[in-house]
């Protein structure tokens, strides 16, 4: 027993009890009145500031979403426009493509009417040379 009262007496030991009780419990109320406030309050503030981030990240990813279906919409719109631009390009080009073949057709029966007419203008220039 004596090693565990390091050689103090029963009264020695309340007084010490009593003291440290004491000193703890001043130690407790000083805190509550000038420290614990201002953290608390800091504290509060803190987590004022972290609820507001998140509203406002919230607040961003529901307008980022809102722009991501904007674009997508009009990504949609654009590549609609694409095909139509395109189809109508392709019917422009079969268009001039028949077109073409036709005049092509044309001023080659023309070409080979002529060379008919011309050839049958040189026979019978020859014939009559023969006679």
């Amino acid at each position: 027993m004596e090693a565990l009262t390091n050689g103090l007496q029963p009264a020695d030991i309340l007084r010490l009890l009593v003291t440290n009780v004491v000193a703890f419990g001043l130690f407790v109320f000083l805190l509550r009145k000038w420290a614990w406030g201002p953290l608390i309050a800091m504290l509060d503030e803190r987590k004022d500031k972290i609820q507001g981030d998140f509203a406002t990240a919230e607040g961003k990813v529901a307008e980022a979403e809102q722009l991501r279906a904007d674009f997508a919409g009009k990504l949609a719109e654009i590549k609609g426009l694409e095909r139509e631009k395109l189809q109508e390009a392709a019917k422009r080009g079969e268009d001039l493509a028949a077109r073409l073949e036709a005049e092509a057709r044309e001023k080659a029966s023309n070409i080979l009417g002529k060379g008919e007419s011309e050839l049958e203008r040189e026979v019978a220039s020859a014939r009559s040379e023969l006679r």
